[in-house]
C-alpha cells in the first residue's frame, strides 16, 4: 500500500484507484482510453472511466 492508501484507510476515507482497473481494462480490450497527443482520456476513456465511477458508488449503495 502506498501513503496514500494508508491515510485513506486510517481515516476511512473511500476511493477509487483507477490505475489497476484501467490496466486491467487495457489488457482485456482493444483500442485505446488516451489521445495520441497528450495522454488525456478520449471519448471512449471517459465513458470507461465514468462505468468504472459508478459501479463504485453503486457497490456502496450511493446510487440508484
Amino acid at each position: 500500500d502506498s501513503l496514500i492508501d494508508e491515510f485513506y484507510e486510517r481515516n476511512n476515507i473511500s476511493y477509487l484507484d483507477l490505475l489497476p482497473l484501467l490496466r486491467e481494462y487495457l489488457k482485456n480490450n482493444r483500442g485505446s482510453l488516451y489521445y495520441k497527443y497528450d495522454g488525456h482520456w478520449n471519448k471512449k476513456g471517459h465513458e470507461v472511466v465514468s462505468e468504472m465511477i459508478y459501479n463504485k458508488l453503486d457497490k456502496m449503495d450511493i446510487v440508484k
